[in-house]
């Protein structure tokens, strides 16, 4: 547990310095900064229908509701253990049909608000036992979890209960230990993106294979370390974030490189088949992005700032 601790943290809080940005990627806006309270630890973006984004703060312990100019509509939570309150650090937060689902570092669960007001509605607690979950995503009322170790994930109804678990066979040359963010396509694939050994998984409807590979940033050979109980673990985030624009193009944020140009600020745009299409560069570096339609949000400088994108994908 206090792996999968220390590797989320890094994951939000490793930046890189400010370098000129790519010519095909053109902020529009910014929320935020060093020196107002709108954001004081960003962690993880997510979009609903009218384009209102809602992030979770890791260092208030809440989540907040935020115009599409900006301006804080709604804050709610705080640390505690009642009804909407969190136990430790909000995390990976997600809009489905007019909720708000929001995990936290533990105990394992997800806390369910009503998208409109904040207010909170329950707590999913899982039917089998499960560690702090890495991260999530919902689809077709199913509730799709990739499993902490990575090789896998499990899938669960709205309230709980497990449907079905996939283990994976780990690949050549895999660490035992490998972080996996999960992503689910309109026509129900699934992609899992490793982010310590740098692999990109797509798998059918019926958990079948549809491709694997290696994303170009993924150095030959990764530093791995072994803890004391003999886990095999990578310290590095090769890459940080997955999303999806919802018009089939998959978004990947690149993470740790020794190339401080690359570093934190290399998006990478993915069609559904895993061709690469595009590169862009962010000019300061990220730990999360959100992409929907030709948007991109990024959290910058610490996590105190919001930055909006347009993509220009035709180009």
């Amino acid at each position: 547990m206090k792996l999968i601790f220390i590797l989320f943290l890094t994951s939000l809080i490793t930046f890189s310095p400010n370098l000129q940005t790519n010519l095909l990627l053109e902020e529009i806006s910014s929320f935020g900064s060093e020196d107002d309270e709108l954001f004081l630890r960003l962690g993880t973006i997510t979009v609903d229908e009218e384009e209102m984004i809602y992030v979770t703060d890791m260092f208030d312990y809440s989540i907040k509701k935020i115009s599409q100019d900006g301006k804080l509509l709604i804050k709610s939570g705080k640390k505690g253990g009642g009804p909407g309150e969190f136990q430790s650090q909000p995390v990976v937060i997600f809009y489905y049909n007019k909720k708000i689902y929001v995990t936290e570092l533990f105990p394992t669960g997800i806390n369910v608000f009503n998208a409109n007001d904040l207010k909170f509605i329950k707590k999913i607690k899982f039917a089998n036992e499960l560690v702090p979950i890495y991260d999530f995503y919902i689809s077709e009322n199913k509730i799709f979890i990739s499993n902490y170790q990575g090789h896998g994930y499990s899938i669960f109804d709205l309230d709980g209960r497990l449907l079905k678990k996939v283990n994976l066979p780990k690949k050549e040359n895999q660490p035992e230990f490998d972080l996996s963010k999960i992503l689910i396509d309109k026509q129900n694939n699934r992609f899992l993106l490793y982010v310590n050994s740098g692999i990109l998984e797509k798998y059918d409807h019926q958990d079948r294979l549809l491709f694997a590979k290696k994303l170009k940033y993924t150095p030959d050979k990764i530093a791995y370390r072994r803890t004391n109980t003999g886990l095999v673990y990578s310290p590095d985030l090769l890459y940080k974030a997955i999303s999806e624009n919802g018009e089939g193009k998959i978004v990947i944020l690149v993470g740790h490189n020794e190339d401080k140009k690359i570093s934190s600020r290399s998006v990478l745009i993915f069609d559904l088949f895993g061709n690469e299409k595009k590169e862009f560069f962010l000019a300061k570096g990220a730990h999360t992005i959100y992409c929907y339609k030709n948007y991109l949000l990024a959290g910058h400088s610490e996590g105190t700032v919001l930055k909006k994108y347009l993509l220009n994908l035709s180009r």
